[in-house]
């Protein structure tokens, strides 16, 4: 890690990514809830962001399922109006990315969105504001760099003019000035995104590496590079907690934790069965499980076979399943 000689403020930040809004959700689990629990839980990370009084909401991508439109944008800009001490970032990913026929582009915003990779930040921050930016001269078409004269902070995006951009931009990035606070933000990782070499940009000297594009929350490098993953789970392959990363930057020093705030959960349960155990008897310790782990989370519900074990089990009347799924060699039931 570099050493700097001068001391800086800290600097507060939420990191969020994948929000998806648009997208269609599993409707044989959620029914029409999908959309509406993520506008919740973006609601919900917007009124966290204005309590911790954050200097940054960082977007890495997909925020939308698709190119924004302009009625995305009056929406997205109602929503965010509320954080007046706080400089939102948006880095587009491969679903929302920046048309050039867009009208992200060219959006005059009411709240304070920065959007990446335009030609100039259409929003009220005024000069001389805590949270006022301008574009940085190392900026490029392919890497947009705002500087932060009032935190002594300069944000790298790498965002998105097209649905398929993988071309390695991050390759031998580096902060051009090192007595700065430097950040990454990039939607970027492996199976059709940006590609990114984890070992190597962690050593090119910035101080977080905020990335999108993984389904789950990945904390690398002591809180160095992070992932917030998904917002809000869509499928039963998202298990485990969701929500936001919270995070403070302090003289080079970075820590973060992720904050959950989905409004359900996938979880797995496996459970073991024999030959010998009743339909009733199973539904029961389910039963339990499931009042323990929490009722409004979606369960995969795999009963775990010994040899020789062939019974078939009818759950559905016993545990009121709307819907069991077969998946040899276990049965797999799903539960909401």
């Amino acid at each position: 890690m570099r050493r700097r000689e001068i001391s800086m403020g800290a600097i507060q930040f939420i990191h969020i990514s994948d929000v998806n809004i648009g997208r269609k959700s599993d409707k044989l689990l959620f029914g029409q809830t999908g959309e509406k629990d993520r506008i919740t839980t973006l609601k919900q990370v917007v009124s966290d962001a204005g309590k911790l009084q954050a200097d940054f909401v960082f977007i890495t991508g997909d925020l939308f399922d698709h190119p924004a439109t302009e009625e995305d944008l009056a929406w997205i800009d109602e929503i965010f109006l509320p954080l007046d001490k706080t400089a939102v970032i948006y880095c587009q990913g491969d679903h929302d990315y920046m048309k050039s026929d867009g009208v992200l582009a060219n959006y005059s915003f009411r709240s304070n969105i920065y959007v990446a990779g335009c030609s100039e930040y259409r929003n009220p921050v005024p000069a001389g504001s805590a949270i006022y930016g301008v574009k940085h001269e190392n900026a490029t078409a392919m890497i947009d760099v705002i500087r932060f004269p009032k935190k002594n902070a300069v944000l790298y995006c790498a965002g998105y003019y097209s649905a398929g951009a993988q071309m390695a931009v991050l390759d031998e990035l580096t902060p051009a000035d090192d007595e700065m606070t430097n950040i990454l933000l990039a939607h970027a990782g492996n199976h059709g995104a940006i590609p990114i070499d984890y070992p190597t940009i962690r050593k090119a000297g910035f101080d977080y590496i905020g990335l999108g594009h993984e389904a789950s929350y990945k904390n690398m490098y002591n809180g160095r590079i992070c992932y917030p993953g998904v917002l809000e789970p869509d499928n039963n392959r998202e298990t485990g907690p969701h929500g936001y990363v919270q995070g403070k930057l302090s003289d080079g020093v970075v820590s973060v934790r992720l904050v959950p705030a989905s409004q359900k959960e996938y979880k797995t349960i496996r459970y073991p069965v024999s030959n010998y155990m009743s339909d009733e008897e199973l539904a029961d310790e389910l039963h339990r499980i499931i009042a323990r782990e929490g009722e409004k989370s979606i369960y995969s519900i795999y009963l775990v076979r010994p040899e020789k074990c062939e019974k078939t089990f009818h759950l559905q009347e016993a545990l009121a399943l709307s819907l069991i799924h077969i998946s040899e060699p276990t049965r797999l039931g799903m539960i909401s």
